[in-house]
């Protein structure tokens, strides 16, 4: 992760959230301090987020000044199965889509 965000203005972020009693499929839109200190957001991984983006700034990696994070309430994190949840995979394309049109330079009235 650290490398493919190093040198990089902005991040926008998209991984699996787990919160206690969410429904499948909510994104929410979080920060890196939202995310310090939970590992589940990045998955079975050793390093959160939050923690990544401190380390690499402490090496001397330029990390991006900014991140949007979005969590994407799992269905079920205790299986391990390829592919994603009806829930999940219904909500990824209207995330993608409004992250692009967001993105997208936006025109003079012609």
């Amino acid at each position: 992760l650290i490398d493919l965000l190093a040198g990089a203005d902005h991040a926008i972020i998209v991984d699996c959230l787990e919160v206690p009693g969410g429904v499948p499929g909510t994104v929410r839109q979080l920060t890196l301090e939202d995310v310090s200190g939970a590992s589940r957001l990045v998955g079975p991984h050793d390093l959160t987020l939050a923690d990544a983006f401190e380390f690499a700034r402490a090496s001397g990696v330029s990390m991006p000044r900014t991140a949007e994070i979005y969590g994407i309430q799992a269905a079920d994190t205790l299986r391990i199965e390829e592919g994603l949840s009806p829930e999940v995979a219904a909500t990824v394309p209207l995330l993608a889509r409004a992250i692009h049109e967001r993105l997208r330079p936006r025109t003079a009235d012609r």
